[in-house]
């Protein structure tokens, strides 16, 4: 099984080596320089001002942490040995002068991050200057491989960052209406409605998007594995939460495991997950994690969370949240410590 395990994880890893980082014929490209406003009119009605939960108030992974305290103020850290660049981010950010409501990505590597706005309006600051890409946004979806928009009408849009032309098609989301939230990763991207149920496109290889009779949901996240030769998925499901608190999942489980002991589980507040293994926080702060429950292991101890979320890269890294609003790194990255929500 062990063995098994560390396969996946070399070809997860290979494949994010081979892909590239332009844009995709499939869904919108990221905008030039030339393409976007510096100075965006900003006589729109933002209307009620834009509130997200934590999991997108929070970008993390090995380089940096970049997140939206409480009182709608962004942070950014850049790992050890890059506090010049991240002053200087950090200075550009405080200069726009806006309250945020979410982080929808960071690179450490070209020195940026995407901020959203409690007014709806998508920026892009770099340490060297800031950008207005998008207006009227609500919320988003982010992956390693690509990001999702949804608009204050319901409307999306796929925003793809990798090519390659074996990946899944998932430009149907263009066409999705009344979402509310949405969720995606390499193979498959699904989209919550206002009433409560749910549209999914991608591959279905595994049945993983077999969801148009789901109700009730409030979270949903999307895991897939795939090879570095063929991009068809060799793990894949959806997970939901329903607002009872109750699981519901379409695909295949971990290592073709059954799923019955994770649909049991109920009182369920909040779903996450690594590489192999669901992690979920109950009502009453327990911490499950199936079917590695060694993840759990690490939070037995603390029933104060408030949120548990894993790196953007390889979620091979924890953070969490207590409800106090300190935040919780893991011991190997400890350039990040001292950050509180608060």
């Amino acid at each position: 099984m062990v063995k098994k395990r560390m396969t996946l994880l070399l070809a997860l890893t290979m494949l994010l080596a081979l892909v590239g980082c332009s844009g995709d014929s499939n869904g919108s490209t990221i905008p030039t320089d030339d393409e976007v406003s510096e100075n965006a009119p900003d006589d729109t009605d933002p209307g009620e001002a834009l509130s997200l939960p934590l999991e997108k108030r929070i970008y993390f992974d090995k380089y940096i942490l970049a997140y939206i305290k409480d009182d709608g103020s962004a942070v950014v850290d850049f790992c050890e040995g890059n506090e010049s660049v991240s002053e200087e981010l950090q200075a550009q950010i405080d200069a726009a002068n806006q309250k945020w409501a979410g982080v929808i990505k960071a690179e450490y590597f070209d020195r940026y991050v995407w901020l959203l706005s409690t007014n709806g309006k998508l920026y892009k600051i770099s340490n060297k200057k800031t950008e207005v890409l998008k207006e009227g946004v609500a919320n988003f979806s982010r992956s390693v491989y690509n990001e999702i928009i949804v608009y204050n009408d319901g409307t999306v849009e796929l925003i793809l960052e990798r090519e390659n032309d074996s990946r899944p098609d998932l430009s149907a989301v263009n066409e999705w209406t009344d979402i509310v939230a949405v969720a995606s990763n390499m193979t498959a991207a699904i989209g919550i409605k206002k009433d409560g149920t749910v549209v999914a496109t991608g591959d279905n290889s595994k049945g993983q998007i077999n969801v148009t009779d789901w109700q009730d949901i409030s979270q949903v996240v999307v895991y897939d594995t795939v090879s570095s030769l063929n991009i068809e998925s060799i793990e894949a499901f959806i997970l939901g939460l329903k607002s009872d608190g109750t699981l519901v999942f379409s695909g295949q489980y971990f290592f073709e495991e059954d799923v019955s002991e994770l649909l049991a589980i109920t009182d369920v507040r909040e779903i996450s997950y690594d590489y192999d293994s669901i992690i979920l926080i109950k009502n009453d702060g327990t911490i499950v994690s199936l079917p590695n429950s060694t993840v759990g292991d690490f939070f037995a101890e603390d029933k104060d969370i408030a949120y548990l979320g894993f790196d953007m890269t390889h979620q091979q890294y924890y953070l969490y949240v207590k409800n106090d609003g300190t935040i919780i790194t893991d011991p190997k990255l400890d350039f990040l410590t001292g950050h509180s929500m608060k």
